[in-house]
């Protein structure tokens, strides 16, 4: 399954925080925090957390990169102009 896109959410349309967990091929898990706009990871298994430091991503310049559970996930412009999440598994 490597590069399978996990989720594509509408963050424009989120409005109400919630939280999204991914378990990862190695048992890894990620859990995301998902609001209007934004996504952060809350929680992660992997043993540096850059993931979490990395903090909350809101535009599509860089993703969030989770190397140890193959996560990454990045923010890319819908056809209309709105920011969609795109979560994808390596």
């Amino acid at each position: 399954s490597e590069g399978k896109q996990l989720d594509s959410i509408p963050l424009w349309q989120v409005s109400e925080s919630y939280t999204l967990q991914i378990v990862s091929e190695n048992g890894g898990t990620n859990e995301l925090l998902i609001s209007r706009g934004e996504i952060s990871v809350k929680e992660a298994t992997c043993p540096d957390q850059i993931c979490v430091h990395q903090g909350i991503l809101s535009d599509s310049a860089l993703p969030i990169v989770c190397l140890p559970n193959r996560l990454v996930i990045q923010l890319r412009e819908a056809d209309d102009g709105d920011a969609l999440l795109d979560g994808v598994t390596h």
